[in-house]
């Protein structure tokens, strides 16, 4: 067995208006879509945030206001993320930078080839002063299939979450870590055979 340490120093969000570019085009189909065009972006999103409140997901075209969704609704060739903001401003462009964010899983641990069993510990904490955070922890298969889900909430400001674990990893699955605020940081260590 060989001590092994996996952290985050915080979870990273992703976003999609820095306050200066245009990386949104208004859709021709359904009323106030507007779909990114920047490079931030290669895959769909697990939440996407609109000024710090999470957006429901939606059906392209016929988008609400505060819904989003993923795909082709203007035959650009490939899917991306549109979205119909609840603000006043409809275009993305238009807001401050981080105004736009998504988050989508990030990879702590993977297992090696065959299979591998870990006596696994786990510390999360919130540094958030102000925000309670919900998160989630995952297993996926090597083909990125969820196995298992973990659902731990977390209320403000250093309360940590601690949990030790056998857990049996087949050929290269993956543990990953999923918040809605990115004030969320994870130490994972433990013996791999």
């Amino acid at each position: 067995m060989a001590l092994k340490n996996w952290s985050l120093a915080s979870v990273p969000f992703t976003s999609l208006v820095d306050g200066s570019s245009n990386f949104w085009t208004v859709s021709g189909s359904g009323t106030d879509e507007y779909y990114y065009t920047g490079s931030a972006l290669s895959e769909e999103p697990t939440i996407v945030f609109e000024d710090g409140i999470e957006l429901t997901e939606g059906i392209l075209g016929s988008l609400a206001a505060g819904e989003y969704a993923w795909g082709d609704n203007d035959t650009l060739g490939s899917d991306t993320l549109y979205v119909r903001l609840s603000s006043a401003t409809a275009d993305p462009d238009g807001n401050a930078a981080d105004f736009v964010k998504v988050n989508q899983p990030v990879q702590v641990l993977q297992g090696g080839s065959g299979n591998s069993v870990i006596l696994l510990s786990v510390i999360i904490s919130n540094t958030d002063p102000d925000n309670g955070a919900t998160l989630y922890l995952i297993h996926t298969d090597s083909s990125d299939v969820e196995k298992i889900r973990w659902l731990i909430t977390l209320p403000a400001l250093n309360s940590p979450f601690a949990v030790d674990s056998k857990i049996c990893l087949n050929d290269q699955d993956k543990i990953k870590i999923l918040s809605d605020i990115e004030s969320v940081n994870i130490l994972v260590s433990g013996d791999e055979s």
